[in-house]
């Protein structure tokens, strides 16, 4: 059975830069660490970030986790995750390979609890989906239709 997991990124810090710059703070840091370690006990072979500073932060720290489990795999970063739609993150998902055990895609709210809510409107959109959660699907198959997935695990490493 693979697995899909959606994320938020970890705790940012607010400089006075451009919101895709904004870098993680140290707790963040921790946080993505934290969060990483907790999802090697999935099979997840595919990682999918915003291209936004936050975000491949936290997917690296979550990348640096499987390494140091022993489990070597790369993170590939989408601009269009960062300005995106719910239909931006249903293509990332529906191309995710058809014999892949598992998937990690990390972006921003509010998008991320709203493909949470189109995936599973059993389980609906969450009401708090705080930085450094993360919401894991356990599917009987790829290719399941939207509206269809299972109610997701949620966790948050705040």
């Amino acid at each position: 059975m693979p697995f899909l997991v959606l994320a938020r990124h970890a705790k940012a810090a607010r400089p006075p830069v451009a919101d895709f710059d904004r870098p993680l703070t140290e707790e963040g840091f921790a946080e993505a660490r934290a969060a990483g370690e907790f999802l090697t006990r999935y099979p997840l072979e595919h990682f999918y970030s915003s291209a936004a500073l936050r975000t491949v932060q936290t997917g690296q720290g979550v990348v640096d986790a499987f390494a140091a489990a022993g489990t070597q795999v790369e993170l590939h970063t989408d601009r269009a995750l960062y300005d995106s739609d719910v239909d931006d993150w249903l293509e990332v998902i529906a191309n995710i390979p058809a014999d892949s055990t598992g998937a990690y895609i990390v972006g921003h709210e509010p998008i991320v609890s709203q493909v949470i809510g189109v995936l599973s409107p059993e389980f609906g959109v969450p009401a708090k989906f705080r930085p450094s959660s993360v919401a894991v699907f356990e599917l009987t198959s790829w290719g399941l239709e939207v509206g269809r997935f299972p109610t997701p695990e949620i966790s948050c490493f705040r």
